[in-house]
Parts: structure tokens; C-alpha cells; sequence
């Protein structure tokens, strides 16, 4: 099987399923990293897997505490971009963590479901909390009143990371 995928798609495992079984409505939660290169420096290794960000050395701190108060069930609909065929803009986030080591910030997301465009936002926003742009408390008050017009800032899509879906 992996000899007919491209390089960058590999078969670790496979299970015998029922009919039913469906790749996204049957997982239990799904996992994302985006990935955030803090360094002066352009590293061409990274470049095509992480947004460079060397204006600024973001506050990984006020990051961290901008995530306080995420984590269970949540209207995120300030974070869904135009677009989205989902019924309901209620999902649950299991976890959310933000790791520097040295120039890169590690973003995860573990949730039941996205909104489409919704980790690419999130981070959007934490960067404008590392750059002091705005306060953890401000990034708290777009979500939970979810203004969406506050929203304007998204991260590009080449730091994001699909890391893999947990099935029962």
C-alpha cells in the first residue's frame, strides 16, 4: 500500500472496520500541531513546515495564559471562518498546549471536532498575544463573545500539522 502513496503519506497500521465506519465521525478526537519558528534566522529545513515569525520574540508565557479556560465543551464560533458546512459551532477540546524549545512554539490541539479554519485562528491570535498586541483577556473575550468580526487574523497554512485521529 504505501508504495502507491506519495512520500509524504505512510500506512502505519491497518483494522478491519465496519460499513459504518467513517474516518472522521467515528474518531473520538483528532490531534493538531501548528508549528511557529520564533528565530531571527530563516531555517530552510522549516520553511515549508512552520510560519516564521522573527519580528518579534512572541511572549510564549501570555500565550499559555491566553489558553486558560479552553479546554471542554465551547461555542468556538469566532474562530470558524466563512465557509463551514458544520451544523453547530460547538466542539469539545480535550487539550491545548504551547511549548517553546529554543526558536519554536508548539501548538497541540486535541478536540472531538474543528471548525473549519479554527486551529489556523486560534494561533492567529496567539501570536498577536506573544507580540503584546493584545491581552490574554482580550483573546478570552473574542471566543467567548464570539465576535468573529474581532477575528481577522489567521495563521498560514504551512505551520499546521495534522498529527493523527484516536479511535475507540
Amino acid at each position: 500500500l504505501n508504495s502507491k502513496l506519495p512520500h509524504t503519506i505512510r500506512v502505519l497500521e491497518s483494522v478491519e472496520v465496519k460499513n459504518s465506519w467513517h474516518a472522521c465521525y467515528s474518531s473520538v478526537y483528532r490531534h493538531y500541531r501548528y508549528v511557529i519558528n520564533n528565530s531571527k534566522i530563516p531555517n530552510l529545513f522549516l520553511s515549508k513546515w512552520s510560519w516564521h515569525r522573527y519580528q518579534k520574540i512572541l511572549d510564549d508565557f501570555a500565550m499559555s495564559n491566553a489558553l486558560e479556560g479552553m479546554l471542554g465543551e465551547h461555542d468556538f464560533f469566532a474562530f470558524q471562518k466563512s465557509g463551514s458546512n458544520r451544523a453547530t459551532s460547538i466542539t469539545t477540546l480535550k487539550s491545548i498546549e504551547l511549548v517553546r524549545t529554543q526558536d519554536l512554539i508548539l501548538i497541540d490541539i486535541k478536540a472531538t471536532g474543528f471548525l473549519y479554519g479554527m486551529v489556523r485562528s486560534i494561533v492567529g491570535q496567539l501570536v498577536l498575544v506573544g507580540e503584546k498586541k493584545i491581552t490574554p483577556e482580550i483573546f478570552k473575550d473574542r471566543w467567548v463573545s464570539k465576535n468573529k468580526h474581532d477575528v481577522q487574523e489567521s495563521a498560514p497554512a504551512n505551520g499546521l500539522c495534522f498529527v493523527n485521529s484516536v479511535y475507540e
